[in-house]
């Protein structure tokens, strides 16, 4: 294993050498060259250009397989030694309320509050790779794929029309870019140790030997309908596929919720004077 690993290093190195000395040539071909020649060595400028973009690709293709692979690798030391979702270091949840946006709005026909948010990266080795991409000066780098679990509630205030829900939307403002999660279905957490987990409610943090109870779904399926002054209360999860969870913490939340024609309503209710009871665990997923 540890001479693939070299090997792969040495290979990833070769292309970025590759890329360097292409570059290189051109620069040097374009500085000492006259510019009424540069002509006659266009065929040469493209073909080192072609072998420079080549060089690139390859290196970030390899760099990407090697982040997964040490990923892969820190897991399995993980769970060689029992650090596996039963564990307190598998559970990674952030309250998300103090960045939520919560600018007044008037009162929608559709309005709700959000009870709070929790992050999970979909490996327990997220703190380990995070440490080591910082030691090599390269945090902005480190990425992972994040759940993103929502309690929230939603009610039709208009006293006499039905009104249909078709999406709900969450977003971050992530590097000044606003960022769209994907909603999911389910609750299903990353498999680990050749077992399936899913999110689950821990009414007592303390007692880890409890079994979390089932999540409270916010709907079965979209869309739904909601009758006059109906509400729905419970959980969905997003998806937030290759960001640095830190950048989500630093940003601002959006939820929006589409209805059957298209408008949005935002939710910006967060009513932290309520306490929630629980917190998010993993509990074996029963199909």
């Amino acid at each position: 294993m540890r001479i693939r690993f070299d090997l792969h290093l040495t290979v990833k190195n070769l292309f970025a050498g590759v890329g360097a000395v292409s570059g290189g040539a051109i620069g040097a071909i374009v500085a000492l060259v006259p510019v009424e020649d540069l002509s006659h060595w266009r065929w040469t400028i493209y073909a080192l250009a072609a072998i420079a973009f080549s060089g690139s690709i390859a290196q970030m293709f390899l760099q990407s397989r090697e982040d997964k692979e040490l990923f892969r690798k820190i897991d399995q030391l993980l769970a060689a030694r029992g650090l596996g979702p039963s564990s307190e270091t598998e559970m990674l949840p952030a309250s998300m309320a103090t960045v939520l946006d919560t600018k007044p709005t008037t009162e929608p026909p559709i309005d709700g509050e959000v009870y709070r948010l929790a992050m999970s990266p979909r490996s327990a080795a997220w703190e380990l790779v995070k440490g080591i991409y910082q030691h090599q000066g390269r945090a902005d780098e480190a990425v992972i794929d994040t759940d993103i679990l929502v309690e929230m509630y939603l009610v039709n205030r208009d006293t006499e029309k039905t009104r249909y829900i078709r999406e709900l939307q969450l977003y971050a403002e992530i590097d000044e870019k606003e960022v769209l999660f994907k909603r999911k279905d389910d609750f299903l957490a990353k498999d680990f140790n050749n077992q399936e987990w899913e999110y689950g409610l821990r009414s007592n943090p303390k007692t880890l030997a409890e079994e979390p109870a089932t999540l409270k779904r916010l709907f079965s399926s979209l869309p739904i309908t909601l009758t006059p002054e109906q509400p729905t209360e419970g959980w969905v999860r997003f998806m937030a596929t290759a960001i640095n969870p830190d950048k989500i913490r630093q940003g601002s939340i959006k939820l929006t919720v589409i209805d059957s024609v298209g408008k949005e309503y935002s939710i910006h209710k967060v009513p932290l004077e309520r306490e929630r009871l629980g917190e998010i665990a993993l509990r074996r997923h029963r199909s």
